[in-house]
C-alpha cells in the first residue's frame, strides 16, 4: 500500500495524481486522477485476498465518483494479493457493466509485481 501511494505510477497506468486517500486495517481506498488523459480511478486495494465487502465497496464508490465526475472517463480498479477463483466469475460479470480493471499485486524484493487480471 505504501508503495502504490509513494508513486502510483508503479501500477502501470501512466502518471497519476492521488486526489484522495484513506487506509484501514487490511484496505485502503484511493481516487487516481491522470490528468493528461481526463481519466480517474477508484482503487481498492486489499491485503490478502479479496472478499465481498471489498468488491462492494469499489462498486459503491465507483457508482458516486461517476456521478460526481460524469463528463469525464472513470474506471474502478481493484488491487488484491489474491483473487479467488469465485470471485473472478463475479469480476467477469461486473466488468460487462462497469470498466473494471482488477489486479493480483505482491510485493517482491522491494518492488511490486502486478499481474492484470483478463477477466472478459
Amino acid at each position: 500500500v505504501q508503495l502504490i501511494m509513494s508513486d502510483p505510477a508503479i501500477l502501470g497506468l501512466g502518471y497519476l495524481d492521488i486526489k484522495r486517500a484513506s487506509r484501514r486495517l487490511g484496505h485502503a481506498s484511493l481516487f487516481l486522477e491522470n490528468p493528461a488523459e481526463s481519466v480517474f480511478y477508484v482503487v481498492e486495494l486489499q491485503l490478502g485476498a479479496t472478499d465481498d465487502r471489498h468488491v462492494i465497496r469499489l462498486v459503491e464508490r465507483w457508482a458516486a465518483e461517476r456521478k460526481r465526475h460524469a463528463k469525464r472517463r472513470c474506471f474502478a480498479l481493484l488491487i488484491a494479493e489474491r483473487i479467488e477463483p469465485r470471485y473472478r466469475n463475479i469480476l467477469r460479470t461486473i466488468s460487462k457493466a462497469i470498466p473494471l480493471l482488477v489486479m493480483n499485486m505482491q510485493e517482491v524484493d522491494g518492488g511490486l509485481r502486478s499481474t492484470p487480471l483478463g477477466l472478459r
